[in-house]
C-alpha cells in the first residue's frame, strides 16, 4: 500500500487503465496507441496504470504458449515504457500486477517501469489524495485486483448487476474515505454509480423526499452507497489469428476492451464512465 499526494487541474479527465500485457501477440496495440493519443490531446488529462504492465511469462512457465512473444521480460519492460513515454509527464502513478509480480524473486519490474517513466510506484494497492491549486478535492483507492467477477445468471442485465454488486462488496471496506474505488485484473469494464435511492425526512413540519447522491468528498467516512466503483478493463484480445490464448482455452466470454475515466469538473467528480476502444 502506498499513499500518494497528487496535484491535478480543477477540470481534469483522469483515466484508470491497466492490464496492458506487453509480451503477447493478443495485446491490442492499436488500443494502447489510441489511449496514448487521447491523453496527449489534452494537457489537463492524467492517468494511472493499475498493473499487469507486461506478461512476464517466460518459456519455462506452464502458461507459456504460442501467443507469447519470445521477448525476455526485460525487453517487455522496455517496450511498454516506450509506449507510455509520450504521456509520462501526465502520469500520476502505477501499480504492481500479479503478472508483474511473477518475477518478484528477481526484480520488481513494475517499480522499474514507474521509475523509468518518473511516476510514483503505488505497490499493489494505493490511495491517491487529489488536490488542485485551491486545496484538497477527494481521495481515490486503486488496486490491481482480487479474484474473478463472474455470474451464472441467464439474463444479461442480471449478470452485470451481479458482477457490479460483487465488485462493490470486494472494495467497499478497503478505504472508507475514498469517493472512487477501482480495480483491474478481471479485464471486465464497467462502472457502479452512487445509489440514487429515495428516502424521506421531515423538516419539523413537513415530510419531504430526498435522494442519495455522491457523498462529501472530504469526509473521513463516505457511505458505500455514495461512492463510485469501477473495474478498469484491459488491452488484451480474446482471439488471435491462428493461435489460441489462455482466455480462449478457458472458455472465457468476449468482453469490452478499454479503460475508465473520472471526469472532474469545477473540482468535483462529475461522472465516472467506461471508454471502450
Amino acid at each position: 500500500m502506498q499513499i500518494i499526494n497528487s496535484t491535478i487541474p480543477s477540470d481534469c479527465d483522469l483515466a484508470l487503465c491497466g492490464d496492458t500485457h506487453e509480451g503477447t501477440i493478443l495485446q491490442y496495440e492499436d488500443g494502447i496507441e489510441k489511449f496514448v493519443d487521447w491523453v496527449r490531446s489534452d494537457p489537463c488529462r492524467r492517468w494511472i496504470h493499475l498493473g499487469d504492465w507486461i506478461e512476464a511469462i517466460t518459456t519455462d512457465d506452464k502458461r507459456y504458449d504460442d501467443c507469447h512473444k519470445r521477448d525476455k521480460p526485460g525487453k517487455q519492460r522496455d517496450a511498454i515504457i516506450e509506449k507510455f513515454l509520450p504521456i509520462a509527464e501526465q502520469g500520476l502513478g502505477g501499480l504492481d500486477g500479479n503478472h508483474d509480480r511473477k518475477l518478484h524473486r528477481v526484480f520488481n519490474i513494475a517499480e522499474e517501469i514507474c521509475k523509468s517513466l518518473h511516476i510514483p510506484f503505488g505497490t499493489f494497492t494505493a490511495k491517491f489524495c487529489l488536490s488542485d491549486a485551491h486545496g484538497f478535492m477527494f481521495k481515490l483507492f486503486v488496486a490491481h485486483g482480487f479474484g474473478r467477477l463472474t455470474s451464472n445468471a441467464k439474463d444479461s442485465e442480471q449478470r452485470l448487476a451481479n458482477m457490479k454488486a460483487a465488485l462493490k462488496v470486494r472494495l467497499r471496506f478497503k478505504a472508507a474515505d475514498c469517493l472512487v474505488q477501482a480495480m483491474g485484473h478481471t479485464h471486465k469494464l464497467f462502472v457502479v454509480e452512487p445509489t440514487g435511492e429515495l428516502y424521506l425526512a421531515d423538516d419539523g413540519d413537513t415530510i419531504k423526499q430526498h435522494y442519495l447522491s455522491s457523498g462529501d468528498p472530504t469526509a473521513q467516512y463516505i457511505h458505500p452507497d455514495q461512492r463510485w466503483y469501477a473495474n478498469t478493463g484491459s488491452f488484451l484480445k480474446l482471439y488471435g489469428e491462428g493461435v489460441s490464448g489462455y482466455g480462449e482455452l478457458a472458455g472465457y466470454d468476449p468482453i469490452e476492451m478499454g479503460y475508465v475515466v473520472i471526469e472532474i469538473r469545477d473540482r468535483k467528480v462529475n461522472r465516472v464512465y467506461k471508454q471502450v476502444i
